[in-house]
């Protein structure tokens, strides 16, 4: 076969050359380029992490480790977990506890049931967990200088309705439910503590919200216990100051809730030593998981939250959220409004007074002067300032202390109707 030779001019020869050189220097453009973001999404820098969509939230089995770790159905423990993503900080830990509430008799039990099933089962766990919600509060992996941003995260989900306290098989007395939320700790606990797993973890926080922090008060010694020596350990205890005071409106005041679930869950294993030296012991052993009294005791560093209007508190006493006109006056009545600013002194007091006498352990408290209720899993964990501080800020300099200070960011009680919504 006769070839065809085909001849182009000296300049459109030297064009094509051009136009292929530019072609050759795109492409490795384009794989120079893919080459770095590959790299970028698995190492990232100082200030952030790779995206959690690439690091997914997901769901882990518990029921292998302790058969007594279920909901209150009967349904096995679940939990969630997204290893670093942060490759700096592979033996740097983050477990939060969830809160929401709790029941303490067959009616209330039946009632969170019917509004709230996902707080007293797994059948319905999601096999991640995704949202905005994991790039905010204490989960931010965008904030400079947090040293959980890429760290290894657990998320412990709720459904024992006995604030992560009880230890207590299901029966006639308990009208077919189980209460096993201290079993669920202890489950995870091991989960992560047997055969050395843990032996290289060089700093943990644990955390808990509302209910969540109030199970990790009570449960924080026999914690702190079982991990592994030499690790830094430090608890934020997000809203778990409950105050004694007379409720209203025919509603069962939170003391006669806590010692009404002593028994129902069978908490009684948590009632440490310390906790004798309480006031009207031993039938006021309710008060040994009821923050006021159980708070001075603690000997493990932690820093406390307590919104000096609790919401969760004022809609205890009053059965509704405060309605505000505009970002400072609420639509409370008058008895509502004393009680409130009641409720506002004895807390400050409690934090001022804080830690106890006999307590080792260093503190670092945060109590804003607005009506809220958490702020760990969302952004006003780092936008609510008291005196120019966010309570991630105070977490930060808390750790860097070493835990080994006793720091105060505390607001004033304004008095009157004047309370900011926040």
């Amino acid at each position: 076969m006769k070839m065809v030779g085909i001849s182009l001019p000296g300049s459109n020869a030297e064009h094509l050359k051009r136009t292929l050189g530019a072609l050759m220097l795109l492409a490795w453009c384009v794989m120079v380029y893919g080459i770095i973001m590959t790299a970028w999404s698995c190492f990232p820098d100082a200030a952030g992490a790779a995206p959690s969509a690439a690091h997914p939230v997901a769901l882990r089995p518990l029921a292998l480790v302790d058969p007594r770790a279920k909901c209150n159905d009967g349904s096995p423990y679940v939990f969630y977990m997204q290893p670093a993503v942060d490759l700096r900080k592979q033996d740097v830990w983050l477990v939060h506890l969830e809160g929401g509430g709790w029941c303490w008799d067959r009616a209330s039990c039946l009632l969170r049931k019917r509004d709230r099933p996902s707080l007293t089962s797994s059948r319905k766990a999601p096999s991640e967990l995704n949202g905005s919600r994991w790039q905010k509060g204490i989960f931010a992996n965008d904030q400079p200088n947090w040293e959980w941003a890429g760290a290894n995260k657990v998320y412990l989900p709720y459904c024992s309705s006995d604030a992560w306290m009880g230890s207590r098989a299901a029966g006639p007395e308990t009208f077919g439910w189980g209460f096993h939320g201290q079993d669920i700790l202890r489950a995870v606990v091991a989960q992560f503590t047997q055969g050395g797993r843990w032996s290289s973890v060089s700093r943990v926080l644990l955390s808990g919200c509302s209910a969540g922090a109030r199970g990790l008060m009570a449960n924080l010694g026999w914690i702190a216990e079982a991990l592994p020596a030499g690790l830094q350990l430090m608890a934020l205890l997000d809203s778990p100051l409950w105050m004694q005071l007379p409720s209203a409106r025919g509603r069962m005041p939170l003391s006669e809730q806590t010692a009404a679930v002593l028994g129902l869950a069978n908490a009684t294993v948590l009632l440490s030593p310390e906790c004798s030296a309480l006031p009207g012991w031993p039938q006021g052993q309710w008060r040994c998981l009821f923050g006021e009294y159980r708070l001075p005791l603690l000997r493990t560093p932690y820093v406390l939250n307590a919104a000096l209007y609790d919401a969760f508190q004022v809609m205890g006493y009053t059965g509704r959220w405060p309605n505000f006109t505009d970002s400072r006056h609420s639509d409370w009545t008058n008895e509502e409004a004393v009680w409130a600013d009641g409720l506002c002194r004895q807390t400050l007091d409690t934090l001022r007074s804080l830690p106890g006498p006999g307590s080792p352990g260093p503190c670092t408290l945060f109590g804003g002067g607005c009506v809220t209720h958490c702020l760990t899993d969302g952004r006003r964990f780092w936008q609510q300032k008291v005196h120019g501080v966010s309570l991630g800020e105070a977490v930060h300099r808390s750790w860097i202390a070493g835990g080994k200070q006793i720091q105060r960011f505390l607001d004033t009680c304004p008095g009157g109707r004047h309370r900011e919504a926040c």
